[in-house]
């Protein structure tokens, strides 16, 4: 499925500056749309799938799985995630 992002440059787009900068703003919506992360870390709210799943199996109790179990989530420590940025 393709995605369309539309163009938006405010520069005249034959200066080398406003070309690499609309590039670079499309590469980075791009991404953005393809690779979206989730983050975790130290104040992810308890109710959250990684704080409740930990509380619940450090508590013993039964790990739920929604639906087929068949979801796919990208998660990402959040002090990872910003040393990468």
């Amino acid at each position: 499925m393709a995605i369309c992002i539309p163009l938006r440059v405010y520069l005249p787009n034959h200066f080398p500056y406003s070309a690499s900068k609309a590039s670079s703003d499309h590469l980075v919506r791009a991404w953005q749309a393809a690779y979206l992360s989730f983050n975790y870390g130290p104040y992810h709210l308890p109710e959250k799938l990684i704080s409740y799943m930990i509380l619940n199996a450090i508590a013993g109790k039964s790990l739920p799985i929604y639906g087929q179990g068949a979801q796919i989530r990208d998660w990402l420590y959040v002090e990872d995630h910003g040393g990468a940025l």
